[in-house]
């Protein structure tokens, strides 16, 4: 091999070589909790909504990428962040929501806080506990009177 050669090959590997060291590789859920609203290999994706009925405002809305085996909490802890919307809970498998955009539970009076519905019901899970499928529409809604709002428990 010539010396030109061998410099040629030298420099092909050492570009190579940074530009592997530059390449950042990541999992489909790390991928995912960067780009909340890009849309899954299997186009996989619920619509989240976060309304505080209390005050008649719409904190969130919008349609995200939905990762196999993800709860709902994974979602709503996912985007959240993703979106800048400080987001507090308590709990493992069964997550309370304390509270979300400083709108806190008990806020309004004893009956106030945060509750789910995928689809228009309440499940009876947490929503640790629920997976939703693609298509599902998740919306956590602030009550200031559980019972007043049509919500049976």
């Amino acid at each position: 091999m010539k010396l030109k050669d061998t410099a040629l090959i030298a420099c092909a590997a050492a570009v190579l070589g940074i530009t592997a060291l530059n390449v950042d590789i990541k999992t489909p859920a790390q991928y995912y909790a960067l780009h909340p609203t890009e849309v899954t290999e299997d186009g996989a994706f619920i619509t989240l909504k976060v309304e505080n009925s209390a005050e008649d405002d719409v904190i969130l809305e919008g349609r995200y990428a939905l990762a196999s085996g993800e709860s709902v909490f994974d979602v709503a802890n996912r985007v959240l962040n993703y979106e800048g919307v400080p987001f507090e809970y308590k709990g493992g498998r069964n997550v309370y929501v304390q509270s979300i955009d400083g709108i806190d539970e008990f806020e309004y009076g004893a009956q106030s806080g945060w509750l789910y519905t995928v689809n228009g019901e309440m499940p009876e899970v947490s929503c640790a506990q629920y997976e939703p499928v693609s298509g599902d529409e998740i919306v956590f809604l602030y009550v200031d009177e559980f019972y007043s709002k049509g919500v049976q428990g």
